[in-house]
C-alpha cells in the first residue's frame, strides 16, 4: 500500500490527475483491507496528498468534499461506526472545517448519547479546540485523569527522542510543544468549568514534568472565578 501511494503521487507529478484521483479514492476505501498498518497514513498523509491534488484539479477537491458529506450523512442516519466517525474527523481536518466535526458530534449526542460516549475520544480534540466547553463538560468529569493521559503520552514520546528514526531534536521539540498545547487546552477547560483549583493542579503538575515558561501565564492572578477570555465561568451541570 505504501508503494501504491507513492505510485499515485508519481502520477500527480506527471500531470495524470484523473487517474491519480481514482487511486486516492480507492486507497481511502480499500487500503485497510490489504494493510491495517496504513490506518494512520490513510487519515493523514494520504488525505493531505489528495487535498494537494484538489488545489490543482478541482474534481479531486469535489470528490474529497463528497466523501466527507456522504460519510457524515451516514452517521446522521445512525449508520456507520466509530471508525467512520474518525474518517469524518480526518476529512474535516483536511478540509480545514473542524467545526463540522463538533456539529456532527453535538447532533449525535442529542439523539444517541450512548453512541456519542463511544465517539467522544475522537471528537474531544476538535471540541476543545473550538472551545465548546458546554459539550466537553458532559464527558470530562476528572480533570486530573485527563492530565495523566496527556502526561503518559508525553513520557512515552520522551523515550523515543533518542531514536534518530523519530527525528531526534525535532521530535523532542514537537513532543514538548504538543504537551504544552494539550495542557493549555485542559487548563482553559477547567477555568471555563469554574474549577480553578483543578486548573492550578494541572499547571503545577505540568511544570513538574516540563519546566516551560508557557505554563506560568495560563491562569489569571485573580482568585475571582472567571471563564476563559475574562468571560463568566460556566456552571457545571449537576
Amino acid at each position: 500500500m505504501q508503494k501504491y501511494l507513492q505510485e499515485t503521487q508519481d502520477l500527480v507529478a506527471q500531470g495524470k490527475y484523473e487517474e491519480a484521483l481514482k487511486r486516492f479514492v480507492w486507497f481511502h476505501e480499500h487500503a485497510l483491507e490489504h494493510d491495517k498498518s496504513m490506518y494512520g497514513v490513510r487519515l493523514s498523509f494520504a488525505l493531505s496528498c489528495w487535498k494537494n491534488l484538489g488545489e490543482s484539479y478541482p474534481p479531486a477537491m469535489k470528490a474529497l468534499v463528497k466523501m466527507r458529506d456522504d460519510n457524515e450523512k451516514s452517521l446522521r442516519e445512525s449508520k456507520g461506526n466509530k471508525n467512520l466517525f474518525h474518517d469524518v474527523r480526518a476529512l474535516n481536518r483536511t478540509l480545514d472545517e473542524p467545526e463540522k466535526t463538533v456539529q456532527l458530534f453535538e447532533f449525535i449526542s442529542k439523539g444517541d448519547p450512548l453512541r456519542a460516549e463511544e465517539y467522544w475520544s475522537i471528537a474531544k480534540d476538535p471540541i476543545l479546540e473550538q472551545k465548546r466547553y458546554d459539550l466537553a463538560q458532559k464527558y470530562i468529569e476528572d480533570i486530573e485523569a485527563e492530565f495523566l493521559e496527556i502526561k503518559e503520552m508525553y513520557e512515552r514520546n520522551v523515550a523515543l527522542c533518542d531514536n534518530p528514526q523519530f527525528g531526534g531534536a525535532l521530535f523532542k521539540k514537537y513532543n514538548e510543544n504538543r504537551f504544552v498545547a494539550e495542557v493549555q487546552k485542559l487548563i482553559e477547560l477547567a477555568l471555563a468549568l469554574n474549577k480553578r483549583d483543578a486548573a492550578i493542579g494541572v499547571r503545577d503538575s505540568a511544570l513538574a514534568v516540563l519546566d516551560d515558561e508557557r505554563f506560568k501565564g495560563l491562569i489569571p492572578e485573580s482568585k475571582a472565578q472567571q471563564g476563559v477570555g475574562g468571560q463568566p465561568a460556566m456552571r457545571p451541570e449537576s
